[in-house]
C-alpha cells in the first residue's frame, strides 16, 4: 500500500519561508519566477503531497522513474513541436484591432465557440458590444478537445486557445531554460551541509523540470506574441497565484504600449492561503484585482497596496427559489 503523508503546520511554514526567499532573491530571473514549485497556492492536501519529500526521502526508484518521466514528455514535445507548422495555431492569427484581452479556461471538452466563457460569463460579450474588440485566450485543461468546429462569428469576441507545445525552437528554449536551471539549483544542493536545506534544493532543482513550469513557460510566450500583434489596452485573466500568472502580467509590462491589468480571484481563500496574498515584485502583479466577495475583498486588502474591487461572480444568477404558495403543507426541508 502507497505510503501517504502531510505535513504539519511547521513543515508547511518552512516550505512557505523558504521558497519565498528563493523567490525574492531571484526575482529578476524569469527561469526561477516560472517554477511552478514555488508558488505555494495553500495547505491544502492536493497542493501539499508536491512538498512531502522535502521531509520524506524519496527512494532511488521513485527518483529515477520520476527522471525518465518528465525527461520522457519533454522529449516528446520536443519530437511533436517539428510538426507544429503543419497548422497555424489560433495565436498566430489573431487579429491586429484586440484591444481587451480575457486569459481564462477551457475545462469542457464539448464546448462550443459561441457559448458564454466558463469563468467571465457573460462578461467579455457584453464588452464587444460597448464598443471594445474583444479576445478570449482559452488554456486547454481537456485530453479530449483540440478545436472548435463552428467558424468564428464576427460580433463575438474572438477565441483563441493556447497551443499545447510551439514550435520546435521555442520548445528547445523551453528545455535549455529547465536544464541551465536545474543545475543552478543542483551546485547548490552539493555545496549545502545541512540534511534539510539539502533535501529541499534537490526537489526544486528537480522541478524546474516540471510539466507545469514548462507550461507555464507556454503561456508567458503566447500571449506575449499575442500582445505583440494587438493594440491590447486591458487584459483581465483569472487569479489564483499559479506562476503562469505572474508571468502574464510580466508579459504585459514587457509589452510596447501600456496596458491595465485585472486579477479576478473566483475561488476560496483558505487560512493557510499564501501565494495569492503576497508579493514578489509589481512586475508580476495585476494592477487590480477583482473578488468574488467582501471577505475576500478584506483580506487581499490587507496583504499589500494593490487595488481591490468587490465583483461577485458572473457564474450565479439571483433565482427567486420561494413560490409564495402558503397553501403548500406536504413538504419535507433537508439540510
Amino acid at each position: 500500500m502507497k505510503k501517504s503523508y502531510k505535513l504539519t503546520q511547521i513543515q508547511y511554514e518552512y516550505i512557505v519561508e523558504q521558497c519565498d526567499a528563493v523567490l525574492q532573491k531571484n526575482a529578476s530571473d524569469i527561469s526561477i519566477v516560472g517554477i511552478a514549485w514555488l508558488h505555494v497556492l495553500n495547505s491544502h492536501p492536493a497542493n501539499q503531497s508536491k512538498y512531502i519529500y522535502v521531509f520524506n526521502q524519496r527512494s532511488f526508484g521513485n527518483s529515477i522513474k520520476q527522471f525518465f518521466y518528465r525527461t520522457g514528455v519533454l522529449l516528446a514535445d520536443l519530437f511533436l513541436s517539428l510538426f507544429s507548422f503543419v497548422k497555424k495555431q489560433d495565436y498566430q492569427t489573431v487579429p491586429e484591432n484586440i484591444d481587451l484581452l480575457f486569459v481564462s479556461h477551457q475545462i469542457n471538452p464539448k464546448a462550443v465557440r459561441t457559448e458564454p466563457d466558463f469563468y467571465f460569463r457573460e462578461l467579455p460579450g457584453h464588452m464587444q458590444s460597448q464598443g471594445y474588440k474583444t479576445a478570449v485566450t482559452l488554456l486547454n485543461h481537456t485530453k479530449e478537445f483540440a478545436s472548435w468546429g463552428e467558424e468564428q462569428e464576427k460580433d463575438k469576441p474572438v477565441k483563441i486557445l493556447i497551443p499545447r507545445r510551439l514550435g520546435f525552437a521555442k520548445e528547445l528554449q523551453f528545455l535549455g531554460r529547465a536544464i541551465n536551471t536545474y543545475f543552478f539549483f543542483f551546485r547548490q544542493y552539493f555545496s549545502e551541509k545541512d540534511s534539510l536545506e539539502k533535501s529541499f534544493l534537490y526537489e526544486l532543482a528537480r522541478n524546474a523540470f516540471s510539466t507545469d513550469t514548462i507550461r507555464a513557460f507556454r503561456i508567458y510566450e503566447t500571449i506575449r506574441s499575442i500582445l505583440s500583434k494587438t493594440n491590447t489596452r486591458i487584459l483581465s485573466l483569472t487569479w489564483e497565484g499559479h506562476s503562469w500568472e505572474r508571468l502574464v502580467c510580466l508579459a504585459t509590462k514587457q509589452a510596447q504600449n501600456k496596458i491595465t491589468v485585472i486579477g479576478y480571484q473566483h475561488t476560496i481563500l483558505f487560512p493557510s492561503s499564501h501565494e495569492l496574498k503576497r508579493s514578489i515584485g509589481k512586475i508580476y502583479e495585476p494592477d487590480i484585482i477583482l473578488t468574488v466577495g467582501s471577505v475576500t475583498k478584506k483580506i487581499i486588502e490587507s496583504t499589500g497596496e494593490i487595488k481591490v474591487l468587490e465583483y461577485g461572480s458572473p457564474r450565479l444568477t439571483a433565482r427567486n427559489v420561494y413560490s409564495g404558495n402558503d397553501k403548500v403543507n406536504k413538504a419535507c426541508l433537508v439540510a
